[in-house]
């Protein structure tokens, strides 16, 4: 079963329905419900639209069927469903040797009846494959929100092919370090904090950031003798741009951020032959980047370390045995850094060793 928002108009009072047609079942020793006010504090978001969207999102959703349980008879059976246009994977767990989470011995993932939306030993997960780039990104369905809010985006994308290199009015002769590093366009922290917040309000910045490089100062075959290309990631518009094209508003972005830089780097416009904007729509549909969010989810406290991508899943295993998770959606993500990498070749020996040592005790009789 997969729990997908519903419209927010049916309100709390419209408890919905279970999967057999029941009612939801309530906390485990029938504790209280969290009061709203103290689980979503409204006053520590932007706008009174942002904390609506974030209440429906945890208050509202429904149970849907997504095929019949007999169907996965066995360990590792599984079946996929689309629901509400979220890829849906559910699999027939089993308890793993060596993989105990409690004095039972059960595999953690489907040894127990919590909030994991499990059903226990040879029970049934749930996931949603959030992520279709560059492989799957397995999410629970009970841990995570199904509609992708973990994966927002604002950033815009702009290439543009120069015929001459900027001159910056601070420092207008050629420097490697200057033009081949980093260049941050912003003025200050309140700077970056407005153009941010312009974007919460759900307006594009009106000050744009960008983080801005030319990697043809290195590398000359990326452009003809004497030109190069610029790459700019740029911030913010508001993360609903991932719903439809906005190609009007993202023009307007391109056009702020190429007169901020034209204040420092006069003349910069006249140089510019062509140019690229991808916003979140387009990094969605044509990259496969859920909410145009190129980490693979969102770099926030709740969505780092021991909780990336899902909290209880950082050791990069998933419900289907052998198959591990390493991308920017998981630890040392997002970015490309290579870290993700090594640490799933590290649990992989890891486990391969604790499966050769318990074929060792086996094969000598001992016995635990």
């Amino acid at each position: 079963m997969s729990r997908h928002r519903a419209d927010a108009a049916r309100g709390p009072a419209a408890e919905p329905a279970g999967p057999t047609g029941g009612r939801r079942r309530e906390p485990p020793g029938g504790a209280a419900e969290i009061p709203l006010e103290k689980s979503l504090p409204g006053p520590s978001f932007t706008t009174e639209a942002e904390f609506a969207r974030e209440r429906e999102a945890v208050l509202f959703a429904d149970w849907f069927c997504v095929g019949r349980e007999e169907t996965l008879a066995g360990p590792g059976d599984y079946l996929t469903a689309d629901v509400a246009g979220e890829s849906i994977l559910i699999v027939r767990g089993a308890a793993q040797p060596g993989r105990s989470d409690g004095p039972g011995g059960h595999d953690r993932l489907h040894g127990h009846d919590g909030p994991g939306g499990h059903d226990g030993p040879g029970g049934l997960a749930g996931f949603y494959n959030l992520c279709r780039h560059r492989g799957s990104r397995l999410v629970p369905v009970a841990r995570s929100q199904p509609s992708g809010d973990g994966a927002r985006s604002g950033t815009v994308k702009i290439n543009l092919a120069l015929d001459r290199l900027p001159v910056f009015a601070s420092h207008p002769g050629f420097d490697p370090q200057v033009h081949g590093g980093t260049i941050v366009l912003a003025e200050s922290l309140d700077d970056i904090e407005d153009a941010f917040q312009d974007a919460a309000a759900g307006r594009p910045s009106a000050t744009p950031f960008a983080d801005i490089c030319i990697p043809s100062v290195f590398d000359d075959s990326l452009a003809p003798p004497g030109h190069h290309v610029m790459s700019l990631f740029t911030q913010w518009v508001p993360c609903g741009y991932a719903a439809a094209p906005h190609q009007a508003e993202l023009a307007a972005h391109a056009d702020r951020v190429i007169a901020r830089l034209e204040d420092v780097a006069p003349g910069f416009t006249g140089s510019i032959l062509h140019r690229q904007v991808i916003g979140p729509y387009q990094m969605q549909e044509e990259y496969g980047l859920v909410g145009g969010n190129i980490f693979h989810g969102e770099l926030t406290l709740g969505q780092m370390y021991h909780a990336r991508p899902a909290a209880g899943y950082a050791d990069l295993r998933t419900p289907v045995y052998g198959l591990y998770q390493a991308g920017s959606g998981t630890h040392g993500g997002g970015g490309v850094t290579g870290i993700p990498g090594r640490n799933v070749v590290r649990q992989i020996r890891a486990d391969r060793g604790a499966a050769r040592w318990r074929r060792g005790r086996s094969r000598t009789g001992v016995r635990r």
